[in-house]
């Protein structure tokens, strides 16, 4: 847009400060520490300089004290005063891939970390996630983020420089499309680069005959090391020659699309430091009097003189995720791809994010309520570790190996903590449980439940009895009612056991285990149930079975056929609908990079729809039945060097799964498992649905979002449209005879296929030559870094839920959270207590509501629970606790009272829930 007046350009300085990606965290550490080191020495030596941007996160800042805690104060200094602007985020995360939920506690710790700094920055610069989610608009709103800035899933053809974001809720914030030519680096490139060399024409490539010290390790123990320039000669050079076309083109640029005076100029890149010639740039500019102005600004500055300026009225409102390709600038690429780089992080991740949000942190609530300390400190550990693995280079896979090497310590510290956490909560509940009616010599079994769901379902369970090898039965009796529950034996052996006395060495305990599966029923939500467990006398033997012949099983929802390939037929007895042919798997190449799916010139698919598969029943009863289904598949080696072409020498891929029907379970649980040798594919297996609807439903961070299945012919774009896209844990489809949905939870890739079956297809593993960054195609591979092909072992968890209705109506949210967060037991002795045998902590209602968390306040000595409504429709919602409520607020996501809450005479809370609404409630006892 042309304006009548000059344009006044508002220069950011930042880095984009990749904690680890090119090189691992402590190696990046370092320059990290030049970096600031450097800053705070132009902060004092140059006052024009007034501000810098830390990418808008805060982690830098741990990294950095860790080592030079004598610079707080001075850091502290120029953070109060606005000069070093840090957050709102801890890390930058790939919002796609992790959960709602770990997306609020990075804003949470971002914004305390900043805080105690002097300062958090209140602007949603988010450089870096590969598209944006659905509920950002309200994520953010819901730390009192009024502004956003992104570049990649937008297009200049959808909006404006300046357009207004709404989240599903109708929550809006004002967005700001960055740069369509260079993004979140127009200043650096069309500006400021050329004036650092002394050839301003410099082509980016180095010449040895170019000096400044070049220096690498090279004995052959130190690996494929970059060179470092230890005498760089850019602070002697400001050369202008370019100045006056970068003027023009960075006007053109900016100016095109605005609807304000007030543009946006970054001045920054990956990992550089802050350069004086900033300055001298905005000054030559602003000497060349053409009537636009040039000043060092922030992102506070420039948003609320465009939010003064903009006509509001005559915005884009643009609502949903942004997940746009692009079509004709590689600098602004997507990089979708991602989503299936190293699956197997990801499935780690998934994990301890269901460990923290569903078990650690509740159960210490309810413990809490029974007299226990509450972790705080232990949780925020765990969360640290967990959050340290969340920036967009780490979670999504696509960094050297170290870094991944590291994540797994992370997590593993995450497992640690959660577990020991959970041990301790469900301990104090144990001893406080009134088993007093039950001899000593009884067994207590307690089934935990953190869901807000009842649950009747089959879980599996190891049981210690004193030695006795000729023990080889015993019974079950549910401890309130005293009624025999059905279980089914599956293992018995003789064990031992160290018993801890903190006052006293180990005693060894000489055990008779048995391992056995039985019918969970009616666990209360967020709750408790217990079970008593007694040897008998005599022989135990199975009665019943789920397998109706060789190949069929059945229970009184699904209907499953194996056929001599592996595939099988699902039938949902209710509709009497079939899914045929479902479970095959294809396998094709992978010759992209971890950001970046290409398919070579040559690309035979292999599939195992052609194999003979070893069909065999691992168990069977009147609870559960597995059948094992073991193919062969024979895939190429790998691509040739130059990537065209599959390799012609083909190696196995054996592949194994567990198929399991249970009782009284409308839903079919698989586990597959394979040893990958092969190199620069891709596995995925398939299930043909027969539905007749043209889009899919995916369940993304507090939202169910419907994608088109089809994709638009944009094979000319710089970035084509493909079928491949993230989800959380479930994708579905349906029509009017009903629905299918896919289960899983860290494989976060999936595809529909538009065929005549739209197939449904869930990504399993991506194996692909990692690249050195910049470099030409032809010397583009770091072979020593073969993390990025996942060699090796693998196991993946998935199911399929057919369901009457679509996803809101079938309960696809209720049966894909029972998928992944099963029962957790424990067993104790028996004795004298003050809790019920059940027991239900906590209660949210109705169950179309979906419980996110679960904890303690952050800053005070209250509870907070988090949840959401995933629906389009307005829920009254009721929360009720085992203890009297009596006083309650409503909270922004940051644990900020809003208003007070009305608390029922029973001391239960009543609210509106509108349709796609997070809420925050604060609640007191």
């Amino acid at each position: 847009m042309i304006m009548t007046q000059g344009y006044e350009f508002h220069v950011i300085s930042n880095t984009h400060w990749d904690r680890e990606w090119r090189y691992p965290a402590q190696e990046t550490r370092t320059h990290l520490l030049e970096l600031l080191d450097w800053l705070l020495e132009v902060f004092e030596k140059y006052p024009a300089y007034k501000h810098y941007h830390l990418d808008s996160q805060t982690i830098p800042l741990e990294d950095y004290l860790e080592i030079r805690p004598e610079n707080r104060e001075r850091l502290k200094k120029y953070i109060a005063e606005g000069r070093l602007l840090v957050g709102p985020w801890y890390t930058l995360p790939e919002m796609n891939t992790v959960s709602g939920e770990a997306i609020v506690r990075n804003l949470m710790r971002g914004q305390k970390i900043a805080s105690s700094f002097g300062k958090a920055m209140k602007i949603g610069y988010t450089p870096t996630s590969y598209g944006q989610l659905s509920q950002i608009a309200q994520i953010y709103a819901g730390f009192g983020i009024d502004g956003m800035m992104f570049y990649r899933g937008i297009a200049r053809e959808e909006c404006a420089t300046e357009y207004i974001l709404e989240a599903p809720d109708g929550s809006q914030i004002l967005g700001l499309r960055l740069s369509a030519e260079f993004s979140r680096a127009s200043f650096w490139l069309h500006l400021f680069r050329a004036t650092m060399f002394k050839d301003p024409f410099y082509d980016g490539y180095y010449k040895w005959n170019m000096g400044q010290l070049p220096f690498r390790r090279c004995d052959v123990d130190a690996g494929d090391q970059d060179y470092r320039l230890l005498e760089p000669d850019s602070l002697n050079h400001f050369n202008t020659v370019l100045l006056e076309d970068g003027m023009k083109k960075i006007k053109q640029d900016l100016s095109a699309d605005a609807t304000t005076p007030y543009l946006i100029a970054m001045d920054g890149m990956d990992s550089v430091f802050p350069h004086p010639n900033t300055i001298k740039v905005i000054n030559y500019c602003n000497k060349r009097q053409n009537g636009d102005r040039y000043i060092h600004s922030s992102f506070p500055e420039v948003i609320e003189k465009i939010k003064k300026a903009v006509d509001w009225s005559k915005l884009t409102v643009l609502k949903g995720e942004r997940r746009r390709p692009s079509r004709d600038n590689w600098f602004n690429r997507f990089l979708k791809d991602n989503a299936s780089t190293r699956l197997y992080q990801k499935q780690i991740n998934a994990a301890m994010q269901t460990l923290l949000e569903k078990w650690a942190e509740p159960f210490s609530v309810f413990a809490k309520f029974l007299g226990k300390e509450y972790p705080e400190k232990y949780l925020e550990l765990a969360w640290k570790f967990l959050l340290t693995n969340h920036p967009h280079d780490s979670i999504t896979g696509v960094s050297m190996d170290q870094v991944h090497k590291d994540m797994l310590y992370r997590w593993d510290q995450v497992k640690q903590i959660g577990e020991t956490l959970v041990n301790e909560a469900f301990g104090k509940i144990a001893c406080k449980v009134d088993f007093s009616e039950f001899s000593d010599d009884d067994v207590a079994i307690i089934a935990f439940n953190p869901l807000n769901f009842r649950r009747t379902e089959i879980a599996e369970v190891e049981v210690d009895f004193p030695d006795d090898p000729q023990l080889k039965s015993m019974e079950l009796l549910d401890a309130e009612t005293l009624q025999p529950v059905a279980f089914q034996l599956q293992d018995r052996r003789n064990w031992g056991a160290n018993v801890m006395n903190p006052f006293d060495i180990p005693s060894p305990f000489l055990t008779r285990r048995f391992k056995f599966a039985f019918e969970a029923e009616n666990v209360p939500a967020c709750g408790y149930r217990s079970f008593i467990v007694r040897p008998k006398s005599g022989e135990l033997v199975n009665y019943g079975s789920l397998r109706c012949s060789d190949h069929r099983m059945e229970n009184e929802f699904l209907r499953v056929r194996f056929h001599p390939n592996g595939t099988f037929d699902l039938t949902q007895k209710s509709t009497g609908r079939i899914f045929s042919g479902c479970h095959y798997f294809i396998e094709d190449a992978e010759a992209g990079d971890p950001w970046t799916r290409i398919s070579p010139p040559v690309n035979p698919v292999y599939s195992s729809f052609g194999c003979a598969a070893r069909i065999s029943v691992m168990e069977e009863g009147p609870l559960q039945t597995t059948f094992q289904v073991d193919v062969e598949m024979k895939v190429p080696k790998c691509l040739s060097d130059d990537k065209r072409k599959r390799s012609q020498e083909l190696i196995s891929l054996p592949i194994s799964s567990l198929i399991t029907l249970h009782k009284g379970s409308p839903r079919l649980d698989i586990v597959t498992t394979f040893d990958n040798q092969a190199q620069d594919h891709r596995l995925r297996v398939c299930f043909p649905s027969n539905i007749g609807s043209k889009s899919v439903d995916v369940e993304t961070a507090f939202d169910v979002v419907t994608r088109e299945i089809e994709i638009p012919d944009t094979r000319d774009w710089v970035e084509p449209w493909t079928g491949t896209q993230p989800h959380q844990s479930f994708f579905d489809m349906s029509d009017e005879d009903g629905g299918l949905a896919v289960i899983s939870h860290g494989l976060v890739e999936y595809e529909v296929l538009d065929n005549d079956s739209k197939t449904m297809v869930l990504t399993l593993i991506k194996g692909l030559r990692y690249p050195k960054v910049g470099l030409p195609p032809d010397r583009v591979e770091r072979r020593e870094q073969i993390g990025s092909q996942c060699l090796g072992k693998h196991r993946c968890a998935y199911a399929l839920y057919p369901h009457e209705g679509d996803w809101q109506t079938g309960r696809v949210y209720e049966f894909t959270y029972r998928h992944f967060t099963q029962l957790k037991l424990a067993q104790c002795g028996v004795s004298p207590g003050e809790l019920p045998r059940t027991q239900q902590f906590f209660t949210l209602e109705p169950d179309t509501l979906v419980l996110s968390a679960l904890k303690k306040c952050d800053h005070r000595e209250s509870i907070i629970v988090r949840f959401f409504n995933p629906t389009g429709e307005d829920i009254y919602g009721l929360l009720r606790f085992w203890r009297t409520i009596k006083e309650a607020w409503l909270t922004n996501l940051n644990e900020e009272q809003i208003n007070e809450l009305p608390v029922q005479p029973d001391g239960s809370l009543s609210l509106n829930v509108a349709h796609k609404k997070i809420i925050t409630v604060e609640v007191r006892f």
